[in-house]
């Protein structure tokens, strides 16, 4: 699928036949657009009779978060490949390694109409392994809503209630 400065490429589905015995026969099968916002798979050739069954093969599937909210509002993918996956959490105990910009949460204590911290976490393009979060944030509302890279580095937008939300030092508005 070729988008606005990018391609996206996915692997064909594996597909098979079972007949009446339940052996199974592999089959050519592809994904097809069918309109604007449509798709399908097209099988070449198959026995019509038999059972059909088409798999688009999960490469990978994960979670990101502690033991509290997490929502995942943005995503952005590095030139290598890596996803970074951005949002905003009420965990105390995101899952942060040393050498990350922020390893602590700096929210409020959780309560049911704070927002919390932002978080920004890097998942490897091959199987999805967290490679590191990061917290970002103040002691107010802190909300990540846009995300995509340069190179490979992310490259965020959001919001913030937070006077101390964190700056660099020849930021356009400190």
């Amino acid at each position: 699928i070729e988008a606005p400065g990018s391609t996206l490429r996915q692997s064909a589905p594996i597909a098979w036949s079972l007949d009446a015995s339940g052996a199974r026969t592999p089959l050519a099968c592809r994904f097809e657009l069918r309109g604007a916002d449509r798709f399908g798979f097209r099988i070449d050739r198959s026995d019509s009779a038999a059972l059909r069954v088409i798999d688009p093969d999960l490469r990978w599937a994960t979670c990101v978060g502690g033991t509290s909210q997490d929502d995942g509002f943005a995503l952005g993918v590095a030139q290598n490949g890596d996803a970074f996956v951005a949002g905003s959490t009420l965990s105390l105990d995101l899952a942060t390694s040393a050498g990350v910009f922020d390893p602590t949460y700096n929210g409020s204590i959780p309560t049911p109409r704070v927002v919390g911290d932002c978080y920004v976490a890097r998942l490897a393009a091959s199987d999805g392994r967290l490679l590191w979060i990061t917290y970002l944030g103040g002691v107010e509302n802190d909300r990540l809503v846009a995300c995509d890279a340069i190179g490979d580095d992310p490259i965020l937008t959001g919001w913030t209630t937070s006077l101390d939300f964190p700056v660099t030092p020849l930021a356009f508005d400190t």
